[in-house]
């Protein structure tokens, strides 16, 4: 009988020669984790949609817009111009979050470590706000959970495993 060897991408060869795919496995040779992590991004993209439809659509009130009293003052944007701008920024962004879904589901090691570093940076922009309400710190409580789940499954066996597996930069 022949030993069960592990090719790259951890698809596993038996005696008879066919391929098999271990249960911690997708059918495409991923881990299973990678998988999900790639779901909850995304989710956190659909998220991203669905927020920014209901930040752009349901503006906070002048009284709650303390950060940007002094950057506006005095300037007058038409309600269009400003809708326009909300808009496009969170389509970027989640075209962006997105954008390293793709990656990180290709075994991109960059994009991993790219979502680690706007996670953290994220978590310190929400911490060191001192004008948020509880409900603005709730607002970002979906948005942390899907990412710490993904960065979770991603930096941890057998995601890392994968990662290292593959060794794409």
């Amino acid at each position: 009988m022949l030993p069960v060897k592990a090719h790259p991408g951890f698809i596993m060869v038996d005696q008879s020669n066919r391929y098999t795919i271990p249960n911690s496995l997708e059918n495409n040779g991923k881990p299973r984790s990678i998988a999900r992590s790639e779901r909850a991004l995304w989710i956190w993209v659909a998220w991203t949609c669905v927020w920014g439809a209901y930040e752009t659509f349901h503006p906070a009130p002048a009284s709650e817009q303390n950060g940007l009293s002094p950057l506006l003052d005095g300037l007058t944007i038409p309600p269009e111009t400003l809708l326009a701008v909300s808009a496009t920024g969170y389509a970027l962004t989640a075209a962006s979050i997105a954008w390293i879904a793709v990656k990180i589901g290709t075994g991109h090691s960059w994009a991993r470590t790219t979502l680690m570093i706007g996670f953290v940076l994220q978590v310190f922009w929400v911490a060191g706000q001192s004008s948020y309400t509880l409900t603005d710190y709730l607002a970002n409580v979906p948005d942390l959970i899907l990412q710490c789940y993904a960065l979770y499954l991603l930096y941890t066996r057998p995601g890392r495993d994968w990662f290292n597996a593959t060794r794409r930069t």
